[in-house]
C-alpha cells in the first residue's frame, strides 16, 4: 500500500504543462500528454424521453471535426460560475438547448469518453416527465437544432444519419432497451 501512495505522490509531482490557450492547456504528467479545460473537467448529458417514448436529440456544427454532429443535450458543469453541480448543469442545458424542463431527472452514469486523451468526466442523466417552455435552440451563437426521435426508431435513424454522431448517444442505446 506504502508502494502504491508514494508512485501516486511522484505522478502527482510531475504535471507540467505544454501549452496555454484560451480554453485548454495541454499537460505533460510523467511522459502522458493529455487536454482539460480551464474552467472544468466536468460535463453534463442527457437522455431526455418525451411521454410518447421519443428521444430528444440536437444537432450543432462542431468546428473540431469540421461537421454538424447529433448529441444528446448537455455541456459543462459551471462554465458560467465554476460552483454548480452535475445535476443543476443537466437542467440548465436541458432547457437550453431544447426548451424542455424535466420534472424527473436522475443520474444513470459518469463516464470518460476519452480518457487517454482528454481529462474530462461526463455525468449522464435520464430525463423524464418532459414540459415544453420554448424551442430550445441554445444560447449565444450555437445554433442548436432539436430532433425527436421514436426510441423504437433511434437505431435506423443512427444508421441513415449523414453527419457525425457523438458517442454519447451511443452509451444512450444501453439505457434505452428497457423503455
Amino acid at each position: 500500500m506504502r508502494k502504491k501512495q508514494q508512485m501516486l505522490a511522484i505522478k502527482k509531482n510531475s504535471k507540467r504543462i505544454l501549452f496555454d490557450s484560451k480554453h485548454l492547456k495541454v499537460i505533460d504528467d510523467n511522459g502522458w500528454e493529455f487536454v482539460e479545460r480551464k474552467i472544468t473537467n466536468t460535463s453534463a448529458a442527457i437522455i431526455a424521453i418525451t411521454d410518447n417514448k421519443e428521444i430528444i436529440l440536437i444537432e450543432q456544427f462542431r468546428p473540431p471535426v469540421k461537421s454538424i454532429c447529433l448529441e444528446l443535450p448537455g455541456g459543462l458543469v459551471g462554465d458560467s460560475n465554476g460552483l454548480e453541480l452535475p445535476i443543476a448543469a443537466a437542467k440548465r442545458e436541458l432547457l437550453e438547448e431544447t426548451g424542455f424542463r424535466a420534472h424527473q431527472l436522475e443520474q444513470v452514469a459518469k463516464v470518460a469518453l476519452s480518457p487517454g486523451m482528454i481529462s474530462e468526466i461526463m455525468h449522464i442523466f435520464k430525463a423524464t416527465q418532459l414540459e415544453k417552455f420554448h424551442d430550445g435552440g441554445g444560447i449565444d451563437n450555437e445554433e442548436i437544432k432539436v430532433i425527436k426521435v421514436p426510441i423504437a426508431n433511434l437505431l435506423s435513424f443512427i444508421d441513415s444519419y449523414q453527419h457525425v454522431v457523438n458517442g454519447n448517444i451511443m452509451i444512450a442505446l444501453s439505457f434505452l432497451q428497457n423503455i
